[in-house]
């Protein structure tokens, strides 16, 4: 089951077994209005690549007063091993893609870190390795510090840490970080939380990272560098591979809304339609009922809709429009040698289940949406098939070049 770390301030309503039997029995009826009224399958693909709204709820961890993990007792989605796997579907019959020769967005290049980039990660790996100095009895809070406080409220206390020049964090809004600048141990005041909860904080321990020595980048790194220019080399070398990450990020989401728009959908199979609309509402129901409220409350104070009918609609055009969006680029992927099969497919998908901390492959899916999940897939596969095509051709001028330098040296 997937894991949920439980803000005290706000534990989770259990959801008993009967509630989503409940909800199960439920989904017919809101099943059959769903579409009543618009096509499931259309002849034509109307203009729906556009942006998907996306409503998923994210995987919120949350403190709770002993400061340990708490497992739901039963998963507020267990209606997805009634419904079965998910139908597959040959891309190829429902879109007309676009070819390679039509893509015009260029491959990203390296680019070299600057020294406050540098320092700034450095800062950042001895404060998150331990290698810190304890500065709370004689010091005031700094920009990079690692702050521990307090946090008191009618149903109890708990503790929590963060880091000062983070821009997010989970719980503690930024305007309350910045007023805590020039503050020192034992600083209290009262506030709200980030979910509404109001609380009195106080300052318990302040960390600051050491300054950094041959002896400190030996112990932080465990032996790994004995000299400090050893070791800010070693970090550069990160900085540089994340921000070549970031631009690989940008290329990927540029290169799949560059296929997408370029790419048509003829109609889409109806099975599978079926299938993610059946998923959507149930979850909704399922959110609904965590909620403790009726499903018209819950769309309606909770999602903004005015109706069932409008919740429907729109419920219609943003799972045709993700379906749209996911066939195009398994149809490009397919044609550029790269789309998964099935077992390709699952491997990835438990390894992003991991990778943002669920229980299962399952809970991730069915939380995060099975569609959305493989078109970041598709598109991370894309991007790299092209990545590497680019990286061959400059391989391969680089050794042209040096093999035209070294002819002229001959013939010189």
């Amino acid at each position: 089951m997937r894991k949920r770390i439980v803000l005290l301030f706000s534990l989770l309503a259990a959801i008993s077994g009967a509630a989503f039997i409940a909800a199960a029995v439920c989904f017919n009826s809101a099943h059959n209005s769903l579409w009543h009224g618009y096509d499931v399958v259309s002849d034509t693909y109307k203009d729906e690549t556009e942006s998907t709204t996306e409503s998923s709820s994210e995987n919120t961890k949350q403190i709770s007063l002993s400061g340990e993990t708490e497992k739901d007792s039963e998963s507020p989605y267990n209606f997805v091993s009634e419904l079965g796997a998910r139908p597959s579907y040959d891309a190829g019959k429902f879109v007309k893609v676009c070819g390679l020769d039509e893509i015009t967005v260029k491959a990203p290049e390296p680019s070299q870190p600057s020294d406050e980039e540098v320092d700034e990660k450095i800062r950042d790996f001895l404060l998150k390795n331990g290698c810190t100095d304890d500065v709370s009895d004689d010091s005031e809070i700094e920009d990079g510090d690692m702050v521990s406080v307090k946090l008191s409220s009618s149903d109890g206390s708990a503790s929590w840490s963060f880091m000062m020049d983070e821009t997010e964090d989970k719980y503690i809004p930024q305007s309350l970080k910045r007023s805590l600048l020039r503050k020192q141990k034992g600083y209290s005041t009262k506030t709200t939380l980030k979910d509404g909860t109001k609380i009195s904080l106080s300052v318990s321990k302040i960390l600051r990272a050491k300054e950094l020595t041959d002896d400190v980048a030996s112990e932080c790194s465990h032996g790994g560098y004995k000299t400090k220019e050893e070791f800010k080399k070693y970090i550069k070398s990160i900085v540089r591979a994340e921000k070549y990450e970031e631009k690989r990020g940008a290329f990927s989401d540029a290169l799949a809304d560059e296929i997408i728009k370029k790419s048509t959908t003829v109609h889409f199979p109806v099975d599978v339609l079926k299938y993610d609309e059946s998923i959507a509402i149930l979850k909704t129901k399922a959110d609904a009922e965590i909620s403790k409220k009726s499903f018209k409350k819950y769309i309606k104070e909770n999602l903004g809709f005015a109706d069932e009918d409008a919740f429907y609609k729109s419920e219609d055009e943003n799972i045709k429009t993700a379906l749209s969006q996911e066939m195009i680029l398994a149809a490009f992927a397919k044609e550029a040698g790269v789309l998964p099969d099935a077992s390709e497919f699952a491997a990835l998908e438990t390894a992003k289940a991991t990778d943002a901390g669920y229980a299962s492959r399952e809970d991730y899916l069915t939380d995060k949406g099975e569609g959305k999940i493989r078109k970041e897939i598709l598109k991370e596969q894309i991007a790299e098939a092209l990545l590497d095509t680019d990286d061959e051709k400059d391989e391969s001028t680089e050794a042209e070049t040096e093999s035209g330098t070294e002819n002229a040296r001959e013939g010189g």
